[in-house]
């Protein structure tokens, strides 16, 4: 699910579009924020917060190393 976030979100900010650019940091920001607020309580969560970090920018790193290519 991050990883098609993440793709279409770099797709549009590369798009000059400042609003899917604020989204693409908002959604890292808040999953960084709730990864160390609930790392010591509920382990399971703050891993699935980490994953959704990186699946957002491994999407949009894949797409973008794509479109380099076209």
């Amino acid at each position: 699910y991050g990883r098609g976030q993440g793709a279409f979100l770099a797709k549009h900010a590369r798009l000059r579009d400042s609003y899917a650019t604020g989204r693409f940091f908002g959604r890292v920001r808040r999953h960084a924020r709730r990864f160390v607020s609930v790392l010591r309580r509920e382990r399971h969560v703050a891993w699935e917060d980490l994953a959704s970090i990186a699946g957002l920018f491994s999407g949009a790193g894949e797409w973008l190393l794509r479109e380099r290519r076209r």
